[in-house]
């Protein structure tokens, strides 16, 4: 991937367990900031509950 921002589903992981393999080559080209602004570079697991009071985010 060679985007400032991307995001993938794993519908059939059933919640049990997530797993990321990467190398890292580097930033992108082009950077996108958060909404206040502030850039950030980051990669990270979002448990993806429904129940905001059980969500967990793994960055």
């Amino acid at each position: 991937m060679d985007t400032a921002s991307s995001r993938a589903v794993a519908l059939a992981s059933g919640g049990r367990s997530a797993e990321i393999r990467f190398r890292y080559l580097g930033p992108s080209a082009e950077t996108k900031p958060l909404a206040s602004g502030e850039l950030r570079r980051q990669i990270g697991l979002n448990s993806g509950r429904r129940i905001t009071c059980n969500l967990v985010y793994a960055m």
